[in-house]
C-alpha cells in the first residue's frame, strides 16, 4: 500500500511549492495528472506565502474561502483569484484571519478543514454553493471535478496555472470521500481545492482535497463538506442565531456565546427579560440561549463531527450527541444520564436524558431492527443525498 501523506508537506524529493519570479511561461504538458487548462471556477483561486503557491482554496462566501486545515499551518498571506498567479491578469486579496477545524490535529485522518477570511470582496466573482445534505451512497462511482494550482506531475511544479480534471468516487467514508482518477487526478499544491459535484446541473462544492499518494495517480482522499457544515462551515457562511462560532465578528449580533454545558460556542443576541429570542433560543440572563448548544449531550446530529465528544449516537428516535459509556458503571454517564445501547452501532453504548414512561424505546433486537428499517426508507429529491442520517 501506497504510504499516504499531506499533499501540501515539504519533503526533500518532492517540492511543494513553486516560487514565482515573474509571469509564468504558457500552459504545457498534462494539467493537474490527465486533466486540462481551466478556463472558468472564477470561485477558486491560489493560496499564496508571499509569493509561493502554497494550496488552493475556494470562494464560499463574500469574504470567506475555504480550503484544508493542513495548508493554514503557517500563515496565508494573500489568495490570488485569477488563471494563473501574479501575471497580471488577477487579483490578489489579503487575508486577514485564518481558522482551522477546533479538532483537527496534524497527523489526523479526518477535519482537516479550514477557513481564511480576506480583507475584501474579490470583484465580479460569486461565490460557490456547498453541497447541501447528507451524501448517500449512491454518490459512489460518480464524477467529481477537482481545480488546482497544484503540480502537473508529481516531479514537476514549473506549470502552476489553474487546472481542472475529472476524479471519480470510489469511497464513501464517514467523514471523507476517496477518489480515483477519470481520467485526471489531484497532485501537491491542490491540496484545499475543491471537488465539485453537478446536481441538477449546478456544481456544488462536495470534497476538499486532503491527501494523496505520492504517485498523484492512486487515491486522493477529500474532506466530506457535508460532514462539516454544522459542525463548522455554516458558521462562516451563513452565520445566525444558534449556529457554531468562533469569534464575535462572525454573529450577526456580535455575539459569540460560550455555553457551560460542554458544547459549542454558538452566535446570540442580547435580550431582555421575557423577550422574543430568534428559532429555539430563549432570554436568558440577558442573552437568546440555545438549549442544549451545539455539539452538547442531547443536541441533534448527523455526524460525529457535530458533536464535541466526536459521538453522534442513535440512542432514541432521533440521533443526538452523546458520550460513550459503560452500562455496568453508573458513574460512566454525567449526573441525570443513563447509559443506553447504541441503535446503529451494536456493542456501543452512549450516555442520554432518561426517557418518559410513555415514550422512549427498548434496547433489544427489535428496536435495533426498527431503526434499520427508518434508514432504508430515508429518501430524498436526489439520489446522491439524504437529509438525515447518522455518520460517526
Amino acid at each position: 500500500m501506497a504510504r499516504h501523506h499531506t499533499l501540501a508537506a515539504a519533503a526533500a524529493a518532492l517540492v511543494i511549492c513553486a516560487r514565482i519570479a515573474g509571469p509564468a511561461a504558457s500552459p504545457s504538458g498534462a494539467p493537474i495528472v490527465g486533466g486540462s487548462v481551466d478556463a472558468g471556477h472564477p470561485a477558486v483561486g491560489a493560496l499564496l506565502r508571499g509569493e509561493e503557491i502554497w494550496c488552493t482554496g475556494t470562494l464560499v462566501a463574500s469574504r470567506v474561502v475555504v480550503t484544508a486545515a493542513h495548508c493554514l499551518e503557517r500563515p496565508i498571506t494573500a489568495v490570488w483569484f485569477g488563471a494563473r498567479p501574479l501575471d497580471g491578469e488577477g487579483q490578489a486579496i489579503e487575508v486577514v484571519r485564518q481558522h482551522v477545524y477546533p479538532s483537527y490535529a496534524p497527523n489526523a485522518q479526518t477535519g482537516d478543514l479550514g477557513v481564511v477570511i480576506l480583507a475584501g470582496t474579490p470583484a465580479g466573482i460569486a461565490p460557490v454553493p456547498l453541497v447541501d445534505g447528507v451524501l448517500a451512497d449512491a454518490v459512489v462511482g460518480s464524477q467529481l471535478r477537482v481545480v488546482g494550482f497544484g503540480f502537473t506531475s508529481p516531479s514537476d511544479g514549473t506549470d502552476r496555472g489553474k487546472h481542472e480534471g475529472a476524479v471519480r468516487v470510489a469511497e464513501l467514508e464517514p467523514t471523507r470521500l476517496g477518489v480515483v482518477p477519470d481520467p485526471a487526478q489531484a497532485c501537491f499544491g491542490d491540496s484545499g481545492g475543491p471537488a465539485f459535484l453537478a446536481i441538477d446541473g449546478v456544481e456544488r462544492l462536495a470534497g476538499i482535497v486532503s491527501s494523496g499518494d505520492a504517485s498523484c495517480a492512486g487515491t486522493v482522499h477529500l474532506t466530506r463538506v457535508d460532514a462539516y457544515r454544522a459542525a463548522f462551515l455554516d458558521g462562516f457562511v451563513a452565520p445566525t442565531a444558534g449556529t457554531r462560532c468562533v469569534a464575535d465578528e462572525q454573529c450577526p449580533g456580535g455575539l459569540c456565546l460560550a455555553p457551560d454545558d460542554g458544547g459549542a460556542a454558538y452566535c446570540s443576541v442580547a435580550c431582555d427579560a421575557g423577550a422574543a429570542c430568534p428559532g429555539a433560543l430563549t432570554c436568558t440572563g440577558g442573552a437568546c440561549v440555545l438549549a442544549p448548544s451545539p455539539g452538547a449531550i442531547g443536541a441533534s446530529c448527523a455526524f460525529g463531527p457535530d458533536c464535541t465528544s466526536g459521538y453522534c449516537a442513535q440512542l432514541g428516535d432521533e440521533p443526538a450527541c452523546s458520550t460513550p459509556c459503560v452500562p455496568e458503571l453508573s458513574s460512566s454517564c454525567p449526573a441525570d444520564l443513563e447509559c443506553v445501547a447504541d441503535l446503529i452501532e451494536y456493542g456501543r453504548f452512549g450516555c442520554r436524558a432518561p426517557a418518559s414512561p410513555s415514550g422512549g424505546c427498548s434496547t433489544g433486537g427489535d428496536a435495533r431492527a426498527s431503526a434499520f428499517l427508518v434508514l432504508l426508507l430515508l429518501t430524498t429529491t436526489s439520489p446522491l443525498l439524504r437529509r438525515s442520517a447518522r455518520r460517526s
